[in-house]
């Protein structure tokens, strides 16, 4: 737990990524990482509310970021999508990005380093029989 405090605290927050150009960098490393010849099971962690806040040329921000979505999945990436919206009103969009990437939905609500760190060892539970996931290391984030 303490491992997920820290990366929690350094964990850029508010707006600051577009979901869709955060979702295109991930698949740009698994792509850099097959080429290398490395050996590795990718799992993209996504944590956010949802609420996309940039377009992307004429996309919308939503649009930008299923596009995105359907590329990865094309690329047979893993992902896990970690739903922290709250409130009255929901949108249900991490739900509907879980599907378009093809990967497992955990509703969190408020994030923590409990929830964070339970819901990601639970979706790499089975990958550390055949291989561990790049990234996902007990001595680093």
């Amino acid at each position: 737990m303490e491992l997920a405090h820290r990366c929690l605290a350094d964990l850029p927050t508010g707006g600051r990524t577009p979901l869709w150009a955060g979702i295109e960098r991930a698949a740009e490393l698994v792509m850099t990482e097959r080429n290398s010849g490395a050996n590795v099971i990718p799992l993209l962690v996504i944590v956010s509310d949802g609420r996309a806040n940039a377009s992307r040329g004429s996309l919308s921000p939503a649009d930008a970021t299923f596009k995105a979505a359907r590329t990865s999945r094309s690329l047979g990436v893993r992902a896990l999508v970690l739903d922290t919206e709250e409130g009255y009103v929901k949108l249900g969009m991490m739900r509907r990005l879980a599907e378009a990437l093809g990967g497992e939905y955990v509703a969190i609500g408020h994030l923590d380093e409990t929830s964070l760190a339970e819901s990601v060892r639970l979706a790499t539970r089975e990958l550390s029989g055949r291989q561990r996931a790049r990234g996902i290391d007990a001595d680093a984030c």
